[in-house]
């Protein structure tokens, strides 16, 4: 009989242990939560400072491939050292005639490229 009132006195005393722990660890988890929300508040107080600009960043990752015109920069002087005198059709001709068949392009891509970058050439 000792014996079952000794391990009951240790029971409660381990219980009471036990709920001093759960206490703690209730206070720690609660100062956690308050410590996430503030985080998470402020998180966008400072603004994201990053050197690479994104129109950058998206050309690297675009999917699909860069048209012609935009990595060959020799057909990109070729090109516009003749727009201001010549048309679209008769670039393309003359590109035709001054490039591989793997390296030309045809009218409209002279075009499409002319159209996304004139602003260039003002």
């Amino acid at each position: 009989m000792a014996d079952l009132v000794e391990s009951v006195d240790d029971f409660k005393l381990a219980l009471s242990e036990a709920r001093e722990l759960n206490a703690a660890a209730a206070v720690a988890l609660e100062r956690a939560e308050t410590q996430l929300q503030r985080a998470i508040q402020h998180a966008f107080d400072v603004p994201f400072k990053c050197s690479v600009p994104p129109s950058a960043h998206r050309r690297d990752h675009k999917p699909g491939r860069a048209a012609k015109l935009d990595t060959d920069r020799e057909m990109q002087a070729f090109v516009q050292a003749r727009l201001s005198r010549m048309t679209f059709e008769d670039i393309a001709d003359d590109v035709a005639q001054t490039f591989p068949p793997e390296r030309r392009v045809d009218k409209s891509a002279i075009r499409a490229w002319w159209t996304k970058n004139k602003d260039r050439f003002a």
